[in-house]
């Protein structure tokens, strides 16, 4: 969780972050949803373009997690998060096993990443932006 919703609407310092605020003050399967009039996410009109947010507890683990949903599927926020929570290991981080799957499958590794910029980037492009003065250098 990157956010300061909460920071936000309590007039708190606007560097604490969500995460560091609730670590370890959600129960176990507790979720707190956001009002969507402090959710930067949430965009007012008839569009269906926002998101409505949550953060919640879903292991042993005492941070908290977030999920949004889109704002039009907002009634269905409650069987949503009792699904995350069903999914999520208990001995886990919090996340949801098959969203570690996946980002473990498609991650970019940064071997991949380095051939990847010297395929397909110009050579003095590269050496000026990846290969510092250090490592050019020879005895």
């Amino acid at each position: 969780i990157k956010t300061n919703v909460i920071a936000r609407s309590l007039n708190f310092d606007k560097s604490i972050y969500d995460r560091e605020i609730l670590f370890n003050r959600l129960g176990l399967g507790e979720a707190l949803l956001i009002r969507n009039e402090i959710n930067k996410k949430y965009i007012e009109n008839d569009l269906g373009e926002g998101f409505s947010s949550a953060f919640m507890r879903t292991s042993k683990f005492p941070g908290a997690i977030g999920a949004d949903i889109l704002d039009t599927q907002e009634k269905y926020f409650e069987e949503v998060c009792s699904l995350i929570y069903t999914l999520t290991p208990m001995s886990s981080r919090g996340v949801p096993l098959w969203l570690d799957i996946v980002d473990k499958e498609v991650k970019i590794t940064d071997e991949i990443l380095k051939m990847l910029l010297e395929e397909y980037l110009d050579r003095d492009i590269y050496e000026r932006f990846f290969i510092s003065e250090r490592d050019k250098r020879t005895l």
